[in-house]
């Protein structure tokens, strides 16, 4: 089946979901296959745009007023068996689904974006549910993405993390407080970066912050510099992708170091280590020409991915000439995990509603 077959498969009738209890329904999104598309993803809210858009079992979850309550009792249920994750008992086993690991990537990423939403009562909770679960996993994997990802969410959507949701600092990765100075000792690059003297903590990772100057443009950008993926967490990456994606051919590993805007933008190499926040300066620079939207595309094209909020998405470069999404092949970085080739439509469906292609 094609990934747009997979998701048309999942789909519950509506009115069997309109039917459903919010309880009944929180059980079916736990169940949701495609829960491990947040490693995919640079944030929770591009994660949950893809939920969204392709399953209205959770545009209509998330609408029930007590979805919130409800999903705070089942992440507090939760238990995951963290010791998957770092044994590979199988070879190519999906131990991101089958140790229950997706769920509490998906719990965090609801939370992380519905902060706002939450009651004084709802946010202690959320926190002493936090604890727990990073409790249950010291010693063992407290260094995998969920271990500080819900707090990388925060810090990029709001700037702050809460006083109310903090435990103690342990559990917020180092220098996680944007605006930390810090010492580089390449703060000025031979290729474009400027440093601006501070870190900023982002989709789990550490990275310097300043600009990249390219195409005629500055723009703002992040340089790696601590927090990468462990070998066992990019294998277990590569797994759940494998898994969820077969049709998608890797090219590398999983990797924090650099993003598909940057993949696309900057440098296509491995040796990557920049995280391009928005490409929209260097794309409509006097380098490149606008050909249009939704359309064909040459060999060696740049497309851009716009979300839900009209937002870049997500970076690609054409490797076939074709005049739809269907006949156009294309390779990018996709989130934390690694390189990825495949057909353009199954990208869209991913991360977002158009593209927008540039010569």
């Amino acid at each position: 089946m094609t990934f747009a077959e997979r998701l048309q498969a999942l789909a519950l009738p509506e009115e069997l979901v309109d039917s459903l209890s919010t309880e009944d329904l929180a059980e079916w999104a736990l169940a949701y296959p495609y829960l491990g598309a947040r490693v995919l993803h640079d944030s929770a809210k591009g994660y949950m745009d893809f939920l969204l858009r392709n399953s209205y079992l959770f545009r209509s979850l998330f609408a029930r007023e007590d979805a919130n309550e409800v999903l705070l009792n089942k992440f507090d249920d939760l238990k995951v068996n963290y010791n998957m994750l770092i044994n590979q008992n199988t070879a190519g086993s999906d131990t991101f689904t089958e140790s229950g690991y997706v769920k509490e990537l998906f719990l965090q990423s609801y939370f992380a974006t519905v902060i706002d939403e939450l009651s004084v009562t709802e946010k202690a909770a959320l926190r002493d549910i936090l604890e727990e679960k990073y409790i249950a996993k010291s010693g063992i994997c407290q260094n995998f993405t969920t271990a500080t990802l819900f707090y990388a969410d925060v810090l990029s959507e709001y700037g702050e993390i809460p006083a109310e949701l903090l435990i103690s600092t342990d559990i917020v990765i180092d220098e996680a407080a944007i605006g930390n100075d810090i010492s580089d000792p390449t703060s000025i690059d031979s290729d474009g970066f400027t440093n601006s003297g501070q870190i900023a903590t982002y989709n789990g990772g550490n990275y310097y912050v300043g600009t990249y100057s390219k195409y005629g443009v500055s723009v703002n950008c992040y340089k790696f510099c601590s927090g990468e993926l462990s070998s066992a967490e990019a294998t277990d990456y590569e797994n759940l992708i494998s898994t969820l994606y077969p049709s998608w051919e890797k090219v590398t590993s999983a990797t924090r170091k650099f993003n598909c805007h940057s993949y696309a933008w900057i440098e296509q190499s491995t040796s990557n280590v920049y995280w391009l926040i928005n490409p929209n300066a260097f794309a409509t620079s006097s380098s490149f020409r606008y050909i249009g939207a939704n359309g064909g595309a040459n060999k060696g094209d740049h497309i851009i991915i716009i979300n839900s909020y009209g937002e870049s998405e997500h970076s690609l470069i054409s490797t076939s000439t074709g005049t739809n999404s269907n006949s156009i092949n294309t390779i990018s970085k996709c989130g934390s995990a690694g390189i990825y080739r495949a057909v353009l439509a199954d990208i869209i469906l991913e991360y977002g509603n158009e593209y927008k292609v540039y010569r």
